[in-house]
């Protein structure tokens, strides 16, 4: 098992890989932090929280041949994500300290990423906007092994579509090189099982 979210783990792996390159990862597919208020002791609504940020940035000094003088180039990379969900559980009476429940939620989800060369006089930037949508129907249990503290497990199967726009450039100055965005736009559907996450741990209040 792992510990990423298998929705946001397919919108941020759809990312554009010839802008990220080689020394950056997207990182925005951590497990969601998930809320439950119970309506009833049967019943019960859920809300998910995923914001992620993750940064790199090079810095590379050499010296120019021709001034004689040492130059600063600096390779940076963004990622932002964020994604929220809603979904409902019904319970049922399961053993004293285990409790097993059926639902489905829903999740929106979005992925930005960026790419910016900078060197004295010039600098380059790249840009992607990710977008997906996400239902799921699942299965659970929690295990309280002291009173209102659990470990729970879940499983189930999600249905999961994501749009990404073109890969956007810019110069400067705009001269400099083909500015041109790319014009490749892509889409895709997937339905899995998953098992998410390893072990959640929770608590009651």
């Amino acid at each position: 098992f792992s510990l990423n979210d298998a929705f946001l783990s397919n919108l941020s792996s759809g990312m554009s890989s010839d802008l990220v390159g080689d020394n950056f990862t997207s990182k925005n597919y951590f497990p969601m932090l998930k809320v439950r208020k119970f309506k009833s002791d049967k019943s019960a609504q859920r809300f998910g929280l995923n914001l992620s940020y993750s940064n790199n940035s090079t810095k590379v000094t050499e010296l120019d041949s021709i001034t004689n003088a040492n130059v600063t180039s600096t390779d940076k990379y963004s990622d932002l994500g964020l994604a929220v969900s809603y979904g409902v559980e019904k319970h049922f009476n399961g053993a004293e300290r285990l409790s097993t429940y059926v639902g489905i939620d829903g999740t929106i989800g979005f992925n930005s990423i960026s790419h910016k060369y900078t060197e004295p006089g010039a600098s380059e930037k790249q840009s992607q906007f990710g977008f997906g949508v996400g239902v799921k129907a699942f299965t659970g249990m929690d295990y309280y092994f002291i009173p209102k503290v659990y470990l729970g497990l879940e499983l189930g199967y999600g249905l999961g579509f994501n749009s990404y726009g073109k890969v956007k450039y810019s110069t400067t100055p705009s001269n400099v090189g083909d500015p041109k965005d790319n014009g490749t736009t892509s889409n895709d559907l997937t339905l899995t099982p998953f098992v998410s996450p390893t072990f959640r741990l929770g608590y009651r209040f």
